[in-house]
């Protein structure tokens, strides 16, 4: 009985060492990267805080809520396992996070606190402000892909934009730019330079800092093009 005893607490003081939260310093409505598990749950709660509302890209992750803390439990997808995915995280004091999960399979479970930097920053953008986060991204995704305008943006059209490659097959090419007090749109013709089929996802396009992306289609057949959206960060 004693040996199972010892045993017992000493895997309970392993797991206590394994599971100490790590702080990560944040900014209102910006964007941090963290490395995580590829294989186990991370917990994500925010301090002084609760997180109320929890959106990513689709199929990448599940998640647990722990409704006594106000905390998450985001575990990535086999998909996702080492491919990096975000999260936009709302919470109650209407603050807004976009985390960038980095997964690593040799990494084991975490603990991470969310510790803002500032949490009274106020924007002077009205719409940026006055919608919740995840709102307002969508909001101004849709407005970028039907090149309608949005209160407080400015619409701008790019000629002799630099070419950027992404390998042997595609070619990026800046064509115009929604431009807010805190927040960017940028829209990007796509073009599939083979002659083969090419099949596409917004975690291949993923660059620091983006908030938010999305593709206007996720196949382009040889010689074609579509349009990517981004929003970014705009002087931040």
């Amino acid at each position: 009985m004693r040996n199972g005893f010892f045993c017992y607490l000493l895997l309970l003081c392993l797991f206590a060492g394994a599971a100490q939260a790590q702080e990560i310093k944040v900014t209102d409505n910006s964007s941090v990267r963290i490395k995580v598990s590829g294989k186990e749950p991370t917990r994500v709660s925010v301090a002084g805080d609760r997180i109320a509302t929890l959106r990513g890209a689709d199929g990448a992750y599940t998640y647990t809520n722990d409704n006594t803390q106000g905390a998450v439990y985001i575990k990535p997808t086999a998909a996702y396992q080492n491919s990096p995915f975000y999260l936009f995280i709302s919470t109650e004091q209407n603050h807004n996070y976009v985390v960038v999960m980095d997964p690593k399979t040799n990494l084991t479970a975490s603990m991470l606190v969310l510790k803002p930097k500032n949490i009274e920053a106020t924007a002077e953008n009205h719409v940026e402000t006055t919608l919740p986060y995840t709102e307002f991204l969508t909001k101004l995704m849709s407005s970028m892909a039907t090149l309608s305008e949005i209160e407080g943006y400015d619409i701008s059209y790019v000629k002799n934009a630099k070419i950027t490659r992404l390998g042997y097959q595609l070619r990026l090419t800046l064509k115009a730019l929604y431009e807010g007090s805190h927040l960017k749109g940028e829209i990007y013709e796509v073009k599939n330079d083979s002659i083969k089929a090419v099949n596409l996802a917004e975690r291949v396009f993923y660059q620091q800092g983006d908030r938010a992306i999305s593709l206007r289609d996720y196949n382009i057949s040889g010689g074609g093009k579509t349009l990517l959206y981004k929003v970014v960060s705009n002087g931040e």
